[in-house]
């Protein structure tokens, strides 16, 4: 959407490159177009000073400044901001409305499609872990943010076994192990690495055609050989239930989840913990939060609508 003046003066007032004059100085503010970007061109400041030789404000949703600034104005971090404390005060309703410790409960942002720009907003307003869907999609944005401090990438999207290889050392979790033939496909790559991948079993808790995943009867099935795999560290259990059209809808398979990690843990294994449940996303986490999820997707709640793909 198109700033509206107001919004596009309170960007350009937080905006400095340390330089002497602010941004905000600038006066005869002219609007053009180019290459089809409606911008506003600088063109001049108090004192004579020529704004118009530093380039073009573009006026949209990702504000740049040419030659002088590469910043993203305060509107749109102020909205990641502003999303983000929301699903933090709702997570930590949730959980005190069942008797839970808020701290047990860790957000997930769900980046896909999301820009570099806008995790780095993300980052700076205190999200430090990220959840990835796509390999050829994260490796750009590790690439460029995963020296950040503190940063975690998890990998959350399905998981081919030809991609395994790129997948394992480079992200602290893979939330979608769906077979014991990627579970060793997994463990074979760890191994080659030097590293033990932290992994959680993904269970097809709805029992849909579409979906895939262990079954929950076959879950304890495999559970035996996963536990003598070396470098395959299973902490518990993903599942994402049937869409359902209210959120109130996903608490009997979000519930069904819980009483399986709790069923398994009681195994006799000696490598495999359940103390981690991966659910709840956007539509419905408040609820995963109340049925015992320790990690939650979430993902337009914090960075609004984006493409289905």
């Amino acid at each position: 959407r198109e700033l509206d003046e107001a919004d596009h003066a309170a960007g350009l007032d937080r905006m400095s490159d340390g330089a002497p004059d602010r941004l905000s100085d600038h006066s005869n503010v002219d609007l053009s177009y180019q290459n089809g970007i409606r911008r506003k061109r600088l063109r001049s400041a108090p004192g004579g000073g020529n704004a118009g030789q530093t380039g073009y404000q573009m006026v949209g949703r990702h504000c740049r400044f040419v030659r002088r600034c590469a910043l993203v104005s305060g509107w749109t971090v102020r909205a990641v901001q502003k999303r983000l404390g929301t699903a933090l005060r709702n997570i930590r309703k949730a959980a005190e409305r069942v008797g839970r410790e808020p701290t047990t409960v860790r957000l997930i942002a769900a980046t896909k499609f999301v820009s570099v720009d806008r995790i780095r907003q993300a980052i700076e307003t205190g999200v430090r872990i990220f959840g990835e869907n796509r390999l050829q999609e994260a490796l750009p944005k590790i690439e460029a943010l995963g020296s950040s401090a503190g940063v975690q990438w998890h990998f959350i999207g399905k998981l081919q076994r030809r991609k395994v290889k790129a997948v394992v050392g480079r992200f602290e979790m893979i939330h979608s192990v769906d077979s014991v033939e990627l579970a060793t496909e997994v463990d074979r790559r760890a191994a080659e690495a030097g590293v033990c991948q932290a992994v959680l079993l993904e269970v097809n808790i709805g029992g849909e055609q579409t979906k895939a995943g262990f079954t929950p009867e076959g879950v304890a099935e495999a559970l035996p050989a996963l536990d003598a795999m070396a470098h395959l560290a299973v902490k518990g259990l993903m599942v994402m239930p049937p869409p359902t059209p209210e959120p109130e809808g996903a608490r009997p398979y979000f519930s069904r989840a819980r009483a399986m990690a709790t069923s398994l843990a009681r195994m006799n294994l000696r490598r495999i913990r359940f103390g981690e449940l991966s659910m709840g996303m956007s539509h419905d986490y408040e609820i995963a939060v109340e049925e015992g999820a320790t990690m939650v997707r979430v993902g337009s709640a914090i960075f609004g609508e984006r493409p289905n793909g």
